[in-house]
């Protein structure tokens, strides 16, 4: 009973311990903002290829071969496309964290993505011919890059705080 007493004690003691070691602040904090920024960096480029892969998609759909799809489509298409390219050059950009715009940067993906939500609703017209699981898909993808845009711009502004205090950029 004493050795078992005695064993959680120095247990209880050695964990104490080590949680208050495990909770000091990490000097390498910046670094880990920096990787965590990348991270959502790039998993914005991913979702960004994806979605644009997807909208590219759907004139080639069966249903609008055979019941004509419209110039709004190909001009929805086309905007929306256009729109994700330059979403994905401006992540690409920021993805090298090095420069002095990145919030600036960060925000205007911000702005892209809200324009080009925007800009799916106003497709919804020219999408009337699109089965409602296609019009689905495209909703919830575009609202899955929304969240994706947001964590880039929060790890982006976080690292950004992060950096200025100490003293420069990288």
């Amino acid at each position: 009973m004493i050795k078992n007493t005695t064993f959680f004690l120095v247990l209880t003691i050695t964990l104490t311990a080590s949680m208050g070691w495990a909770m000091e602040p990490d000097p390498d904090d910046s670094y880990s903002q920096k990787l965590k920024a990348r991270d959502a960096i790039t998993l914005g480029i991913e979702e960004l290829q994806g979605l644009t892969n997807f909208v590219k998609l759907i004139p080639q759909l069966k249903i609008l071969q055979v019941t004509h799809q419209t110039p709004e489509l190909d001009l929805c298409v086309n905007h929306m496309v256009h729109d994700l390219d330059a979403m994905k050059s401006t992540l690409h950009r920021l993805r090298h964290l090095k420069h002095t715009n990145l919030s600036s940067d960060a925000n205007s993906v911000k702005r892209m993505m809200a324009h080009g939500e925007n800009l799916g609703k106003a497709c919804g017209k020219s999408f009337r011919n699109v089965d409602e699981i296609v019009r689905s898909m495209l909703t919830r993808k575009l609202g899955d890059l929304s969240m994706v845009i947001s964590a880039v711009v929060q790890h982006v502004s976080k690292m950004e705080r992060d950096i200025k205090p100490a003293g420069g950029d990288s």
